[in-house]
C-alpha cells in the first residue's frame, strides 16, 4: 500500500480488494483496539458517507462495502466522496499497522484551527502537498505572512524548517500533517470537513458540496509531486474544492488550475474563493495574527501616534452610497514627514456601510481596531476610543510602510471578520493636530451616547453576564468581567457591546456569556459561576474574583485600561488616575508606572478600570464607594463633569468633588494627609479598610 504503488481511479478496484483483505486481519487481531484507533483517526468522510457514526471493525467493512456502490452512483459529488472515503480508510489502517506518517489532531486541537477560520483571524486554509523544498519554502513563508491557516504534506518539510522557515508555533498557521502524499492529502481534506462541522454543526453527504464552497475558504495546492494520485484530485475538485497545480506537476484532468510561478499561486487562491487579502506588492510588511502579541520597544521605534496626544478611533455606520468601498485617505502629514522618534496626533475615521449594519454594531466593530493593527509585522496599538496609542517601528518606514497602509490593513481586517455585514468600508486618517482635536470633540459625543444606552439596567437584572478575552494575546492570565452596570476595563465594551458581539459571531468575538450562579458574597459581587469560569479562562492562575472589591480578590487588570485605582493605607483612601495625566501621584508613582506594575495581574488594592466605572453605582461597593476617593487629577473630574457631581449627591456627599484633593493642591501623601484634615473629607469618618 506504499503511495507509488496506486495509480488513478482505474487501480481502485485493486485499491478495494487489497483494503478488504486487510479488514480480515483486522478483524482477527485487532478488532477490540480498532475503536481507539478510530478515536485518534476519526473517519470524517467515511461517516458522511454512511451518515452515521464510525466505531467498528465492521462500520470499516460497511464503509468499503458502501464505497463500492457509490462508486457507480450518478452524482459527480457522491462518487467523489465514495473515493475519498475507500483513501481515507487506507490512511485508517496504515495508521494501525504503523506504516502511516499522519500526525492526527486532537479534538481541542482541531476546535482552536476552527475557530481561527470562522473568527475571520485566518482568511482561509490551504492544504499543500511538495517534496521540492525552495518551491515549499517561498509558498509557506508567504502564506503564514498573509494569516492563512495551512496543513503540510510533505517528506522534506525538515528541511523546509532546516533552510530557515520560521514557524510561529505560539500562533500555529502552520501545521504538519502527513510526508505520505496520498495519506496526508486525505486526512487534510477530512480535517477541513471536521472544522467546517465543529463550525456550523453535523453535515450529510447531500449537503456537504454546498457547505464547502459557501462556508468554507479552502484551497489544495500541489507544488511537486508525484502523479500517482489523479483519483484523489480529481474527486478533491468535483466536491468544488480550489485545487492550485503547480506547472511542474503531470495532471490533466479535472478544473484544477494551472500555475508556472510559486508566487502567482496565492494572488489565484484568492481571486477563486472570494479572499480580500493584501498583497506584498501593495503592503510592505508582514499582515498577520502570528503578530498578534508582539512588543515594539522605544529604540525600534520610528514614530508613535496618541498617548500623550490627541487620538482617536471611531467607527460609524453610513448609507451605501456615502461609502466607496477600499476609499483610503490621509489627511494631513504622513510618516515620511515626521520627525523619527516624535509623537504625533492621530484620529482614525472608519465609515461602513452594509444592507445588514445597524448603528448598534458600530462599537463592536471598533473594537476590533486594537487586534487589527497588532497583526501587522511592524505595528504595535494598545487602547481604544479616544485614548489609544499606535506605534510604527523603523524597520517598517525603511521597507515603506506608511499611513495608507495602516488603512489597507483597517479595511482587509474588518472585511475578513465582518465581511457578512459589511458591504462597504471606507477609511479616513488625520494627523492634522487642529482637525484631530475638532472631530475629537465629535467622537467623544458619540462615545457618550453609546455608554449612556444602559442607564437604569443592573446588575440584579440579569443572570448572565460577559466575559472578554481580547487581550489574552497580550496577557495569557487576564479577562474582563462585563456586567451592567461595570463596562470593560478599557472603556470600550459595555453589556450592550458584549450582547451585541456575541450575538453576531459568537464566541469568535472572544466574547463568552456566563451564568454568574450562586451568590458568593453580593456586597463584594463573587458569584460562583463567575469563579469558575474565570479560572477556567486564565488557565487556573485567578480562581476568585469580586467585581466590587478593590482590596478583596480584584479581578486582574488589562494593559489598556483608562484609569487606574490604588488603595492608599496611610489614609484609608482611594487614589484614581487616568492615562491622561502624566506627572507623579501622591504615592510616588506616575499612571505608566502602575500600568507597567499591574498589568495582567491580579493585584489587591490596585485595579485599572473604565472612566465610567467611576460612575457605576457598584465602583468599589465593598468599600463605601466614591465615599473614599481622596485623590484624582482635576482634568479627569471635569472630564466625569455632571455625572460625577449627580452621583455625589445621590451617595449624600454632594460637596464631595471640592474635597477631593488633586495635583494642583496635594503633591506628596503628607500633603494629601493635611488635605483631607482641611477640608473635612468623608473618608475620615469611615472604618479601616485594611484591619490587622
Amino acid at each position: 500500500m506504499r503511495s507509488n504503488d496506486l495509480g488513478s481511479g482505474k487501480n481502485l478496484h485493486l485499491l478495494v480488494d487489497e483494503l478488504s483483505k486487510l479488514l480480515d486481519i483486522v478483524k482477527d487481531r485487532y478488532s477490540t483496539a480498532v475503536e481507539a484507533y478510530i478515536k485518534d483517526f476519526p473517519l470524517v468522510l467515511s461517516t458522511l458517507l454512511l451518515g452515521r457514526n464510525v466505531s467498528n471493525v465492521y462500520d470499516l467493512i460497511t464503509i468499503l462495502d458502501n464505497a463500492v456502490k457509490f462508486l457507480v452512483d450518478s452524482k459527480a459529488s457522491i462518487r467523489s466522496l465514495a473515493i475519498l472515503s475507500v483513501y481515507e480508510l487506507r490512511a485508517l489502517l496504515n495508521f494501525i499497522f504503523s506504516r502511516s506518517s499522519v500526525k492526527p489532531m486532537s479534538d481541542s486541537e482541531a476546535r482552536t484551527y476552527a475557530f481561527k477560520l470562522i473568527s475571520g483571524v485566518a482568511p482561509g486554509l490551504l492544504v499543500v502537498v511538495g517534496d521540492d523544498p525552495i518551491a515549499l519554502e517561498k509558498f509557506l513563508s508567504r502564506a503564514q505572512r498573509l494569516g492563512f491557516v495551512v496543513f503540510v504534506v510533505s517528506s522534506r518539510f525538515r528541511e523546509v524548517l532546516d533552510s530557515g522557515l520560521v514557524v510561529d508555533g505560539r500562533r500555529g498557521l502552520i501545521r504538519y500533517v502527513s510526508g505520505d502524499p496520498i495519506d496526508g492529502l486525505v486526512y487534510s481534506i477530512g480535517l477541513a470537513v471536521r472544522l467546517l462541522s465543529i463550525s456550523i454543526g453535523p453535515l450529510t453527504r447531500e449537503n456537504l458540496l454546498e457547505y464547502l464552497q459557501k462556508r468554507i475558504r479552502l484551497g489544495v495546492v500541489t507544488l511537486s509531486t508525484s502523479d500517482k494520485f489523479e483519483a484523489i484530485l480529481d474527486a478533491i475538485s468535483n466536491l468544488g474544492v480550489c485545487t492550485v497545480v503547480s506547472a511542474g506537476v503531470n495532471y490533466d484532468t479535472g478544473g484544477a488550475i494551472y500555475i508556472d510561478k510559486i508566487e502567482d499561486i496565492l494572488p489565484a487562491i484568492c481571486g477563486r474563493l472570494g479572499i480580500s487579502v493584501i498583497l506584498e506588492e501593495e503592503l510592505p510588511i508582514g499582515f498577520s495574527s502570528m503578530y498578534e502579541g508582539k512588543s515594539v520597544r522605544d529604540r525600534d521605534v520610528y514614530v508613535e501616534f496618541g498617548n500623550v496626544k490627541p487620538y482617536f478611533e471611531l467607527v460609524v455606520s453610513r448609507r451605501l452610497e456615502e461609502v466607496i468601498d477600499g476609499y483610503i485617505e490621509v489627511i494631513g502629514a504622513d510618516i515620511d514627514s515626521m520627525r523619527e522618534g516624535s509623537v504625533q496626533p492621530l484620529g482614525l475615521l472608519v465609515e461602513v456601510a452594509g444592507v445588514r449594519m445597524k448603528s448598534e454594531y458600530e462599537p463592536v466593530i471598533e473594537r476590533s481596531i486594537h487586534r487589527i493593527i497588532n497583526h501587522g509585522e511592524e505595528t504595535w496599538h494598545v487602547g481604544q476610543r479616544d485614548s489609544g496609542w499606535i506605534r510604527i517601528t523603523r524597520r517598517g518606514f525603511d521597507r515603506g510602510f506608511r499611513l495608507k497602509h495602516l488603512g489597507f490593513m483597517l479595511y482587509i481586517g474588518l472585511k475578513r471578520l465582518y465581511g457578512d455585514i459589511l458591504d462597504k468600508i471606507q477609511v479616513k486618517i488625520y494627523t492634522d493636530e487642529d482637525r484631530v482635536k475638532d472631530l475629537l470633540k465629535i467622537a467623544r459625543g458619540i462615545y457618550g451616547e453609546r455608554d449612556r444606552r444602559l442607564i437604569g439596567l443592573l446588575d440584579e437584572d440579569v443572570e448572565r453576564y460577559y466575559i472578554c478575552t481580547i487581550c489574552q494575546s497580550f496577557l495569557s492570565s487576564h479577562v474582563c468581567v462585563i456586567t451592567p452596570e461595570r463596562p470593560g476595563l478599557c472603556g470600550t465594551v459595555t453589556y450592550i457591546d458584549a450582547e451585541i458581539a456575541y450575538e453576531l459571531r459568537g464566541e469568535a468575538s472572544s466574547i463568552k456569556p456566563v451564568d454568574r450562579g450562586r451568590p458568593i458574597d453580593v456586597s463584594r459581587g463573587e458569584w460562583e459561576g463567575v469563579d469558575k469560569t474565570v479560572f477556567q479562562l486564565t488557565h487556573g492562575a485567578v480562581n476568585r474574583v469580586s467585581l466590587y472589591s478593590l482590596v478583596s480578590n480584584p479581578t486582574t487588570s488589562t494593559f489598556s485600561f483608562e484609569c487606574v485605582s490604588v488603595f492608599i493605607p496611610e489614609c484609608n483612601g482611594i487614589m484614581v488616575v487616568d492615562y491622561s495625566y502624566r506627572g507623579e501621584t501622591p504615592i510616588g508613582l506616575s499612571f505608566v508606572g502602575i500600568v507597567g506594575m499591574i498589568s495582567g495581574l491580579q493585584m489587591p488594592g490596585f485595579l485599572g478600570h473604565s472612566r465610567r466605572w467611576i460612575l457605576s453605582r457598584k465602583y468599589f461597593r465593598a468599600e463605601d464607594g466614591l465615599k473614599r476617593i481622596v485623590w484624582m487629577p482635576r482634568f479627569l473630574k471635569e472630564v466625569l463633569g455632571e455625572e460625577f457631581r449627580d452621583r455625589c449627591i445621590e451617595d449624600g456627599v454632594p460637596d464631595l468633588p471640592e474635597k477631593i484633593a488633586d495635583e494642583y493642591t496635594a503633591k506628596t501623601l503628607d500633603e494629601l494627609l493635611e488635605w483631607l484634615v482641611k477640608v473635612r473629607h468623608p473618608v475620615l469618618e469611615l472604618p479601616p479598610i485594611l484591619t490587622f
